[in-house]
């Protein structure tokens, strides 16, 4: 008898049949409620409910995991896969969407049960729900919770004594509530008639200090951040049709991190693989594998992180990713009689208030276009307007040189010290004809 058939009997199943995983997952529940300890006074107990759970986790290898996947899911690299789910795709978890927003639906007395949601109405509207609210657990601006406002009342507060006329959700989570603007707290506002949404709850404090004046706070306002990046006031508290299939699913759908941290992560991944391509194409493809894995180790790195650094490495064995072209910098000399203005960004008009480098000058760096690049925000045509040549290339740079490194005895806008090598010949005959117009103000050209 096999092993998958000793499984199934473990179980109470019958073999030669293919059972889906709910359909496991039933039977060992059934199996479970039997012979658990507490409930099955046998000594021999505790060892079949461990056999029994082992059954259930052979059972669920054995089944063909690959059927469950669409070719399009299949297709994708595993970091995408894990970036979704910690399992992948293979139960389809890229194809649900827990912040999905089909409309809203008004409340109605006697109609059909509605469920609560606070959304984001900047963001994309088919994916805006950031908080599912359960009628136990959260509670209103007023203070009472949400079970206490009744359908049969337009779903306003049912409590004695509270006016609200609509559920408004205070954003609260465990122990942390969220506090309006002027530091009160959203017990010290009031619901006011003749108002909608959180601006009808009005402050009833005083401001501190000897003039006890009333706050003038004109409606519950909070500075707070969602985490789907934008403002408590670009949320509104909203009623549906749909709700999750599981009645006990997770409250905040929204992402559990910033957008900005999301793009940092991002960048520092696309670092990672761009180090971890490069090592595994100047060197050996295991040593390569061996530094990853200790690095994602070392650091703590995620699985996505870890997946995405080898296919980084597998792309550059098969040549996907071919690594990226050195940098050339090179030496260029102003030619131009009237030398030429410094530009603040690759743009004719983008002027820089540095002072104009001057004919027979010396620049470093890296050619970009109809522009030389010296530092990050410093650039220099290579040509005027009129299609006159103010720089020419004079040679590479050293090997320690870097873009914005000025020559030997130079820096932008200043003459040229003393040089191991000179411009070609046919420059150096062009700068001895120029000499003569040198005596003439410096003029900007270009």
């Amino acid at each position: 008898m096999s092993e998958v058939d000793q499984a199934l009997r473990c179980l109470d199943l019958v073999g030669g049949v293919r059972y889906t995983e709910e359909e496991l997952r039933h039977a060992y529940r059934v199996k479970a409620r039997e012979l658990h300890p507490d409930k099955n006074p046998s000594a021999d107990a505790a060892d079949d409910f461990v056999r029994a759970q082992q059954a259930l986790d052979l059972l669920i290898e054995s089944l063909d995991a690959e059927p469950r996947q669409s070719e399009a899911a299949a297709a994708k690299p595993r970091s995408e896969q894990l970036d979704k789910h910690f399992f992948g795709t293979a139960f389809g978890s890229d194809q649900f969407d827990p912040r999905k927003w089909t409309g809203a639906a008004t409340p109605v007395n006697g109609g059909e049960e509605l469920h609560c949601v606070w959304r984001c109405k900047a963001c994309p509207e088919s994916s805006s729900v950031c908080c599912r609210l359960k009628p136990k657990k959260f509670s209103c601006l007023c203070g009472h919770k949400l079970e206490m406002h009744r359908p049969d009342r337009g779903y306003g507060c049912g409590s004695s004594g509270c006016d609200c006329g609509c559920f408004e959700f205070h954003v609260q989570q465990a122990s942390f509530s969220v506090r309006c603007g002027c530091k009160h707290k959203h017990t010290d506002h009031r619901y006011e008639q003749g108002h909608s949404g959180p601006r009808s709850f009005r402050c009833t404090r005083l401001t501190t200090g000897k003039d006890k004046r009333p706050c003038p706070c004109p409606g519950f306002n909070a500075s707070w951040v969602c985490t789907c990046g934008h403002p408590w006031g670009s949320h509104e508290t909203t009623w549906t049709n749909e709700f999750p299939k599981a009645g006990m699913a997770r409250e905040w759908v929204c992402s559990g991190v910033r957008p900005e941290i999301i793009q940092e992560a991002e960048e520092k991944r696309a670092a990672w693989a761009a180090a971890a391509a490069e090592a595994a194409a100047s060197g050996d493809i295991e040593e390569a594998r061996e530094r990853v894995a200790k690095q994602a180790q070392k650091q703590g790195l995620s699985y996505v992180a870890e997946a995405r650094m080898q296919e980084a490495i597998n792309e550059a064995c098969n040549g996907t990713r071919l690594p990226a072209p050195p940098v050339k910098t090179m030496k260029w000399q102003v030619i131009h009689p009237r030398g030429v203005a410094y530009r603040s960004a690759p743009d004719p008009a983008a002027r820089d208030p540095r002072k104009p480098a001057r004919c027979g000058d010396i620049v470093i760096g890296v050619e970009l276009g109809e522009f030389i690049q010296i530092e990050e925000d410093l650039f220099v045509p290579k040509n005027a307007p009129d299609g006159t040549a103010i720089l020419a290339q004079i040679g590479k740079a050293g090997t320690d040189s870097k873009p914005g490194t000025p020559a030997t005895g130079s820096r932008p806008g200043t003459r040229p010290g003393s040089s191991a090598s000179g411009p070609p010949p046919e420059v150096a005959s062009q700068l001895r004809l120029l000499k003569v117009r040198r005596q003439s103000p410096t003029q900007d050209t270009g």
